[in-house]
């Protein structure tokens, strides 16, 4: 499954290992790791569709790593991790026009449909009988079960698209992540020291938004610590996650002064909210 949510990390799809390289035959890796995580083949095919038809031709090859990425696999050489996750960046507007329906769904990927039964039909027949003068218990008892029959299916498909809802969230957030884990590697690419204050935006814009965060939250939220960011060290820590290596990224000076100025931004930053 896909790593997802950045305050746990928890949610992850089972390893899928692509090695195919022509955009055509890496559909079905795609398609197979993303249902593979619980969501819908043809919101899976629709986001791949429209995904690869606007890879230039240039950059076909790299799709196969930057599809490794979107499934939980993350590259070790950090330059080639950097620029698959710039074939990414489009997912996430995609997986919003996929489930919004403005980009068809892909019928390609829909299962076959489910015949229908003569339950609807009997139901609105057993209506007119149980609500004119001369219905018989019997059908007075068949109308109730096929009304709570139908209210079961209702109540079933509700939970269906509520469970779809939360497995394009967690593409949504999986997409983020690998752009995060691209632009953490370009941040330790260089000393924490080296970087200026404002050069930490990317990392914390993809680290709160990957939180759950909407963009106008983590936009707001930004000037509020860039005021109190005397030092680059807050802006890293406040781009981080508990339990991640930054005591060995920064000194044990640097580490006590941010920790103290984060618990100032995390009150501050609650008019965001």
């Amino acid at each position: 499954m896909i790593r997802g949510v950045f305050i746990s990390l928890a949610i992850v799809w089972m390893p899928f290992t692509v090695v195919a390289q022509s955009l055509e035959d890496l559909r079905p890796d795609f398609i197979a790791g993303c249902v593979e995580g619980g969501n819908d083949a043809p919101m899976c095919g629709c986001l791949y569709d429209n995904w690869s038809a606007n890879l230039p031709e240039d950059q076909h090859l790299l799709a196969s790593t930057a599809i490794t990425m979107f499934l939980g696999e993350m590259p070790q050489d950090p330059q080639k991790m950097m620029a698959a996750a710039a074939l990414l960046q489009d997912m996430t507007s995609l997986l919003l026009q996929c489930a919004s329906g403005e980009l068809q769904v892909s019928t390609q990927d829909a299962p076959p449909p489910i015949p229908q039964t003569g339950d609807a039909i009997e139901e609105q027949l057993l209506y007119k009988r149980v609500t004119g003068p001369s219905a018989t218990i019997e059908e007075m008892n068949r109308y109730a079960a096929l009304v709570e029959a139908r209210k079961a299916r209702d109540r079933a498909a509700e939970q269906k698209a509520i469970a779809a809802k939360e497995n394009r969230a967690q593409i949504n957030r999986a997409a983020l992540y690998a752009e995060y884990e691209a632009e953490l590697a370009r941040i330790h690419g260089r000393d924490i020291t080296a970087w200026a204050v404002d050069d930490f935006v990317p990392l914390f814009d993809l680290y709160c938004r990957s939180g759950g965060r909407t963009e106008a939250s983590c936009a707001c939220a930004w000037p509020i610590l860039a005021d109190l960011s005397k030092y680059n060290a807050v802006p890293y820590m406040a781009s981080r996650s508990p339990g991640d290596d930054v005591t060995t990224r920064l000194s044990a000076a640097d580490y006590s002064a941010a920790f103290f100025t984060l618990s100032l931004f995390n009150e501050r930053r609650a008019v965001c909210d």
